[in-house]
């Protein structure tokens, strides 16, 4: 804001370095002479030439004087970096000052939605090249800086001086060889604006050669984009106190609307495997969720989902005005391996960008079950009564023409330990069936699975030692149990039996132990144990069933456990603890409990858009230079490396610091990771990404409320045809820098002149 007479300046503190003016009237006052009056009567004729010439000394004293004092003065004024703000003739006559202005352009999908024939990214556009012919039509000192939302670090242009080659360059990059069509488009990523405000005040920061700066933002004024009220728990990413913090180092701040009223928009918002993975022929769901964003009812829309080389259709009914419909498509895989699932709506709307999705289908054979035999270490899932998978191996894989989609594998507890780590991490779900006891290191190992993501069920027998499972695996509430060992209860002698009884009716797995399906059920022997009450409390864990008994011991217990889950089971699978297994409902039952810890694998590799991604890479099998295909454009190209804190071998893609790598990641589509395989071959993996859902919102916000609720004064909002008249003629602050420095050396020289010249008259 200008201060007194339209001055101010960049740095006022140091505009207290005025007041060393003082310093040359101090020396001048303890620099006067004490004379000690003498009389002597041949003074007189030296009196009277003295007062004769005292009025000359005493003006030239003045004269040095007040030269000091205003060579101070001056120093503290450049100091400070005083501006000034021409205003009526003197804008007139000082002509225009030098202004950076700052456009930051949101190429976000919204940008996309057009009612006519030109979107409102279109008219952005053409109104930034207005604004640049207008800026250089004006010949002032003026510069220019042009942003993207999808990439803000990497500014298009930088500083720029306005002229009319700079005008053929700007022109080129925004429309292109052929028009607006061949030129700068929309991308698919995300408008940030707290990111893309962060970036304008590092670039001011960094550049710091501009007085005046000007910032407008191109947008379509979207209220996911401008939140009034964003609440504490957005923190940095809060757009309003990303703009409060770039408000002092700007003159004006200007969003530019280039929104249109209608909202009209149906898109697909999300695409879901209702499976936990996608098995080899067997039908797998995929729950497509279309949302209308409009104020009105949508009817007439169609759903067409292609994969394999297979399309299905399925026709919507009524999406009411802003609600959504879910449809249900069932596919079946007849091959493992990759595929690429398109999901595509038909429907005419402002916003064909949301009308697609994209997912990485990663078809298997089975899902892979690990399971650790804690019987005879010679007999690992033989068919014998010491075995202790025997029955849950048949009961998960049962026999019959229905493929169960699980492929097992039994290990003894010898081999279990002896697993490398990352053979340890590939199985989709492991049973620990009456295992006595690990050790510390594969415990570890076991909590980062499941930590990751990876599902573990706990079978408790008469085996299991209670030091190991109660110091190492629940470790005071912190481990993989969920429950604390205390004793093995019930009648060995099978006289009397107790019944589950069903405790979390809200549990996916509770109507297992509904009366109906548990009958005839009966149990004999079980260890007691107890669940923290923190972990009941904070939603870790949750008491499935208990027993009929009057000590209420937990049956079964479910924790979650990072991304996995674990599911432990106080009665072992032999009979002489239970009949459990010769019930055939238990079948069903052990199918839904493995499908419920299973690792969720179906909708591994598909994305946000501008998502990094991070594999984990054998270096064993793959050489270590990879590359990665995005949708259009040449390869990605990294070099595989270690962590030195976790020991991982992993590749990542679209890093922060990567910012020409996250431009060319910010497609939707389908991208494919190539990896060379040391024996030779080459394997590839599938990834998809999809634009945000928010970008589908087309709801606008007040651009009244939005100046109030931000509070931010150099704030305005202004429509696309008032941005060259916002531009204006000239304006802005003018620092006097250089004419102060001209004052100054002026003003030394004629001291250093007068100074000599004075004191050449007395000698």
């Amino acid at each position: 804001m200008p201060g007194l007479f339209g001055l101010s300046a960049a740095n006022p503190l140091l505009l207290l370095g005025a007041l060393s003016v003082a310093s040359p009237i101090i020396i001048h006052l303890l620099a006067r002479r004490r004379y000690r009056t003498i009389y002597w009567a041949a003074m007189d004729f030296l009196l009277d030439a003295q007062k004769r010439n005292r009025r000359r000394v005493q003006l030239e004293h003045l004269i040095l004087l007040l030269l000091r004092c205003l060579i101070m003065i001056l120093i503290a004024l450049l100091l400070a970096r005083l501006m000034f703000t021409p205003t009526g003739l003197a804008a007139l006559a000082l002509g225009t000052a030098e202004v950076e202005r700052i456009v930051v352009l949101d190429d976000s999908p919204s940008m996309s939605a057009r009612q006519g024939p030109r979107s409102a990214f279109d008219q952005a556009k053409a109104r930034a090249i207005e604004l640049v012919d207008s800026l250089i039509a004006q010949r002032g000192n003026n510069k220019l800086t042009l942003m993207l939302t999808s990439n803000p670090g990497r500014p298009l242009f930088s500083g720029e001086i306005l002229n009319e080659e700079f005008g053929q360059r700007f022109r080129e990059a925004l429309e292109g060889a052929g028009g607006a069509d061949d030129g700068l488009q929309p991308s698919d990523r995300y408008a940030q604006w707290a990111a893309a405000l962060e970036q304008v005040r590092r670039h001011i920061d960094e550049q710091d050669v501009s007085p005046n700066r000007a910032v407008y933002l191109l947008t379509d004024l979207r209220e996911h984009d401008f939140p009034i009220d964003e609440g504490e728990e957005s923190g940095e990413d809060s757009v309003k106190a990303a703009m409060a913090a770039l408000e002092p180092h700007v003159d004006s701040i200007l969003i530019v609307d280039f929104g249109e009223q209608d909202t009209t928009n149906l898109a697909i918002t999300d695409v879901q495997v209702l499976e936990k993975s996608i098995v080899r022929d067997r039908p797998t769901n995929f729950s497509v969720t279309v949302s209308n964003f409009g104020p009105t009812d949508a009817t007439g829309a169609t759903v067409r989902l292609v994969a394999a080389g297979a399309m299905i259709t399925r026709e919507l009914d009524a999406v009411p005005a802003g609600g959504e419909q879910v449809v249900n498509i069932p596919m079946t895989f007849v091959q493992t391996g990759h595929e690429e699932v398109v999901v595509e709506l038909e429907f005419p709307d402002m916003m064909p960008a949301d009308n697609t999705h994209h997912l990485a289908a990663r078809v298997v054979r089975g899902v892979r079950i690990l399971m650790v035999d804690g019987g005879d270490p010679d007999l690992p899932g033989a068919v014998s009564g010491r075995s202790e998978v025997e029955f849950l191996r048949h009961a998960v894989d049962p026999a019959g023409r229905q493929r169960s989609g699980h492929v097992i594998r039994v290990v003894s507890v010898d081999e279990f330990e002896s697993l490398s780590r990352r053979d340890l991490q590939r199985p989709d779900v492991i049973y620990l069936a009456n295992v006595y006891q690990l050790s510390e290191s594969r415990v570890r190992e076991l909590e980062e699975y499941v930590e990751a993501g990876g599902g573990l069920l706990i079978y408790l027998g008469d085996k299991a030692r209670r030091d190991f499972y109660n110091d190492m695996m629940h470790r005071d509430g912190e481990g993989l149990l969920p429950v604390r060992l205390i004793d093995i209860e019930g009648d060995p002698r099978r006289e009397t039996g107790y019944s589950a009884v069903p405790v979390s009716t809200g549990h996916q797995l509770a109507t297992i132990f509904s009366p109906e399906i548990m009958l005839g059920a009966r149990l004999f022997l079980w260890w007691h144990t107890e669940i923290p009450e923190d972990l009941i409390d904070g939603g870790q864990a949750t008491l499935i069933s208990r027993v009929d008994h009057p000590q209420r011991s937990p049956l079964m217990v479910s924790r979650n456990f990072g991304l996995g889950r674990v599911l432990v089971t106080t009665t072992g699978p032999r009979p002489n603890w239970n009949n459990l297994i010769n019930l055939p409902v238990t079948v069903v039952a052990l199918q839904r409990a493995t499908e419920w810890v299973t690792r969720s694998d179906a909708g591994r590799g598909t994305m946000l858009v501008g998502s990094r991604i991070v594999e984990e890479i054998d270096l064993a099998r793959f050489e270590p230079r990879v590359r990665l295909r995005p949708p259009a454009g040449d390869d990605v190209q990294r070099l595989v490396t270690t962590d030195d804190e976790t020991g991982l071998t992993h590749i990542m893609f679209g890093g922060a610091e990567e910012a020409d790598e996250r431009a060319r990641l910010s497609a939707a589509g389908f991208y494919r990771l190539r990896l060379s395989e040391r024996e030779g071959g080459e394997v590839e993996w599938l990834y998809a990404t999809n634009v945000d859902p928010r970008e589908s919102d087309l709801t606008r916000v007040d651009a009244g409320e939005l100046v109030r609720g931000y509070g931010v004064e150099k704030l305005g909002v202004i429509t696309g045809d008032q941005v060259a008249e916002a531009a204006g003629t000239g304006g802005g602050r003018r620092e006097l820098s250089r004419t102060l420095l001209t004052l100054l050396v002026m003003v030394l020289a004629a001291e250093l002149l007068l100074g000599w010249w004075f004191g050449r008259r007395r000698s």
